[in-house]
C-alpha cells in the first residue's frame, strides 16, 4: 500500500484515506470504516479518484465454523465515468475476481499473523 493516512478515529469507526500505484499514477479511496457490528466490517467509500460516490463500498464478515472461521469478503464497485474510471472499471470486470482473491487471501494472512503477535509473550 503506498498511501494509508487516518483521519479520524472514534470508538467503531474511522475515516481513513488509502491508496495504491497503479502503473499509471496511484488510485486512492477515502473511507468511513464501520466495525460495530459483530463480525462485520463496513467500508463506505466517500471520495476517490477512481470510484463513484455514493455507490462504492466493501465489507468482511467473519463467522465461526468447526474448524476456525469463515470469511465473506463483498466489494460493490460503481466506477466514475471519467477515463480512470473507464479504465479500471473495464479491468475490473475483466479481472476483479483474481486480483480481489489474491487481495483477500493476503488480508486474511495478515489478520493470522496479528492473531498469533497478539497472543505471544512479547505482545
Amino acid at each position: 500500500m503506498d498511501r494509508m493516512e487516518v483521519h479520524g478515529l472514534d470508538g467503531t469507526t474511522a475515516d481513513v484515506t488509502e491508496g495504491t500505484s497503479t502503473g499509471i499514477g496511484s488510485n486512492w479511496e477515502r473511507c468511513d470504516y464501520d466495525w460495530s457490528a459483530d463480525g462485520i466490517i463496513t467500508a463506505t467509500v466517500t471520495d476517490s479518484n477512481v470510484y463513484a460516490t455514493p455507490g462504492s463500498r466493501w465489507e468482511i464478515t467473519a463467522r465461526p465454523n468447526a474448524s476456525g472461521s469463515e470469511v465473506e469478503m463483498v466489494w460493490i464497485r460503481t466506477f466514475k465515468g471519467g477515463l480512470r474510471g473507464r479504465l479500471f472499471g473495464t479491468a475490473f470486470r475483466l479481472f476483479g475476481s483474481r486480483i480481489f482473491r489474491g487481495y483477500g487471501h493476503e488480508v486474511i494472512e495478515n489478520l493470522e499473523k496479528l492473531e498469533a503477535s497478539a497472543g505471544s509473550p512479547e505482545s
